[in-house]
């Protein structure tokens, strides 16, 4: 495995909820990837899909069964 060449500029520390860290310890078995590596796209994800909805952009899921839904961000 390589190691990162991204240089860390903050580490914190968080409190997740049971289905969160749940979630996040499949993720990283299924994906073979940190937990941070998780956390970190999943933020940088966040950011764009934010980004899209704050510019007017109408986020739609498209499901391989040609059936489609609206997403809608809290």
């Amino acid at each position: 495995m390589e190691a990162s060449t991204t240089e860390v500029t903050q580490e914190i520390t968080v409190a997740l909820i049971s289905p969160a860290l749940t979630d996040l310890e499949k993720t990283s078995e299924r994906q073979h990837l940190s937990w941070a590596d998780i956390v970190n796209r999943a933020i940088s994800l966040y950011a764009f899909i934010d980004g899209e909805r704050a510019a007017g952009t109408k986020l739609v899921l498209c499901r391989s069964d040609g059936s489609t839904s609206a997403l809608d961000l809290m």
